[in-house]
């Protein structure tokens, strides 16, 4: 879907072939995004959404009770990608992305849940909870970021079960929080990260904030 101003993705079986990969694009979406209850298999992009610059409205996804499975002959995967814009007034106004289970398993770098520049409310935020991610990689030096927030505002990631094996010891993360240094940007502020159980059996990192300007994170209960 390109430029659709209302996408809803519902009750759908989706499988590829043996060798092959599925993509989910939804590209410059105007309005909404709706993907609920679907179970997906062989995929090499569960759902990759991007905004474009010239989209000046408030966006919001809505991505629950999925069960999204990773081709393991794919390279590059990513679970759940949505990626805003870092000019203030072309905004992503809210995520919601709920009880799914994602299986990242393959020979190159990964990205289980991604959220960038997404500038919600203290009254409306974000939430990203009671998700199950997996992310495995045969590759000792690929990128595995299983949950990364990236450069938001209000927002809540709670009660998720994340695991990692596999990737660099300087770019596998369980859970990675960064920001952007845009001057274009609105202000990162109230990301609440608490009751999440968050695992990385190999390299790198279970948890890293790589930015000392990420002082709106509060991290709570973790184990």
């Amino acid at each position: 879907a390109v430029y659709a101003k209302s996408v809803v993705i519902n009750n759908n079986t989706i499988s590829t072939a043996p060798g092959l990969n599925g993509y989910v694009y939804v590209y410059y979406p105007a309005t909404s995004v709706v993907m609920n209850n679907n179970t997906m298999s062989g995929m090499a992009y569960g759902l990759y959404s991007a905004v474009t610059t010239t989209n000046t409205g408030s966006l919001t996804y809505s991505v629950n009770n999925n069960v999204i499975d990773m081709n393991p002959a794919g390279a590059s995967q990513y679970g759940i990608y949505i990626s805003g814009s870092s000019t203030a007034a072309n905004k992503i106004a809210k995520v919601t992305i709920t009880n799914n289970k994602l299986a990242l398993i393959g020979t190159s770098f990964q990205y289980g849940i991604y959220t960038s520049y997404v500038n919600s409310t203290t009254a409306d935020p974000s939430v990203i909870s009671n998700n199950m991610i997996s992310c495995i990689t045969s590759s000792p030096t690929a990128g595995v970021y299983a949950l990364y927030p990236f450069h938001v505002a209000n927002m809540n990631a709670d009660h998720n079960t994340i695991h990692v094996m596999g990737g660099s010891a300087t770019t596998a993360r369980g859970l990675y929080i960064n920001r952007s240094t845009s001057t274009t940007a609105f202000a990162v502020s109230g990301l609440n990260i608490r009751n999440n159980i968050v695992s990385n059996t190999g390299l790198g990192y279970a948890v890293e904030i790589a930015s000392t300007a990420n002082t709106a994170a509060m991290i709570g209960a973790m184990s």
